[in-house]
């Protein structure tokens, strides 16, 4: 496979946003409910690119944001590295 679909299904984040793309269900997390725009040429291909900017909007960066992703999440969370 490309090196890109390994990255993105090894990667806690991409692979959720690739998971919530296909319409498999997540556990709420910081970032439910992102997902990659396919165009028509990829879903030929078969190819699947989460960029980067969407990559962002999934993690925590702060512990302001961290607060905010648990109020949305709902208590109790995890947090993971």
């Amino acid at each position: 496979p490309p090196s890109q679909a390994m990255w993105a299904l090894g990667d806690k984040i991409a692979s959720s946003i690739v998971a919530q793309t296909a319409g498999i269900p997540t556990l709420p997390w910081s970032g439910s409910g992102l997902r990659v725009d396919w165009q028509e040429n990829d879903l030929q291909k078969r190819i699947l690119n989460v960029p980067r900017e969407l990559y962002e909007k999934g993690y925590v960066k702060d512990a302001d944001d961290g607060l905010r992703a648990a109020e949305e999440v709902g208590y109790p969370v995890m947090i993971k590295a």
